[in-house]
């Protein structure tokens, strides 16, 4: 059985065998369980500073130990540790107190039935928790990967938001006689369009933007330098993405030449996978289909 799925549970109470009677619940309701039964403070600590505990179940009712106390034993550690208040007696009242103070939920041992819904709970929102970070760090990690390959891009590539830059590699930005995005932050894709053709693109952009067209490339006159002195004809290819969180629209410029150049590598391509004679895909194309799926 994966670790991952054995609870690992700390329990102060001054009944064993009301502990016990936790754990047996537990077990008949199919949940392995790794109890650890602390009789103080110290073994409390030491618990929550030794191993990963899931789930802390304590009673409120120790005199010498408070449900303040446990929490801020858990917070100290830095875990992902739920707090689980138990008394002998429930009522709405304890309840909001306890959950103020920082525990998930207050159970009374009268109802132990109660107890494991709660704890069953807590196991899925604490499993889903534990997705959500490792899902972070995978998406964290992708996004480092794809920053790189942007920023080693031959290609000259930015992503903008309502018109804006929000990110340029080194070549887009050497492109435009720029060195540093902080000098570039804040202008607008517009600026870089020659006037000539601002009113086009305007209408290309905006139904790009919004599906209207089903275009997503434009050939245009474009500007360069900090005075502007610097004009070209650039081939646009834009595709709808997101960077941070936010969605955008990514630009990849290329020149005349290399957009020249792609043409002729996809028609290229296209005379692969075609016969001549009947335009319909060719044997040696089909089978690699086929062997993709």
């Amino acid at each position: 059985m994966p670790q991952e799925d054995v609870l690992r549970l700390l329990i102060l109470d001054d009944s064993v065998n009301d502990a016990e009677m936790i754990i047996s619940v537990l077990r008949n309701a199919g949940h392995p369980v790794r109890a650890t039964m602390a009789e103080d403070a110290e073994d409390v600590v030491e618990a929550l500073d030794n191993q990963h505990q899931d789930i802390f179940i304590c009673n409120i009712t120790d005199p010498d130990y408070s449900l303040k106390q446990a929490y801020e034993d858990i917070t100290k550690t830095g875990k992902d540790t739920v707090l689980i208040g138990l008394c002998d007696e429930d009522n709405m009242e304890r309840r909001i107190k306890a959950m103020d103070i920082g525990a998930h939920d207050l159970v009374s041992k009268s109802s132990l039935d109660h107890l494991r819904m709660v704890i069953e709970r807590e196991m899925h929102a604490h499993k889903d928790r534990k997705n959500m970070r490792r899902f972070q760090v995978s998406l964290n990690e992708t996004e480092k990967r794809c920053s790189l390959l942007l920023n080693s891009s031959r290609d000259a590539i930015a992503y903008i938001s309502e018109g804006m830059h929000v990110y340029a590699n080194q070549t887009y930005l050497e492109k435009f006689g720029y060195k540093d995005f902080d000098d570039f932050e804040g202008m607008t894709i517009l600026d870089l369009v020659h006037p000539d053709n601002q009113t086009d693109f305007k209408e290309f952009l905006r139904g790009f933007s919004t599906g209207g067209n089903e275009e997503s490339a434009i050939d245009i006159k474009m500007v360069g330098g900090e005075d502007g002195s610097d004009i070209f004809e650039a081939h646009l290819d834009m595709s709808h993405a997101t960077i941070d969180g936010e969605e955008s629209i990514q630009i990849q410029i290329r020149d005349q030449s290399s957009a020249e150049d792609y043409d002729l590598e996809k028609q290229i391509t296209s005379l692969s996978q075609q016969d001549i004679m009947t335009g319909l895909y060719n044997r040696h194309h089909f089978m690699e289909k086929v062997d993709d799926i």
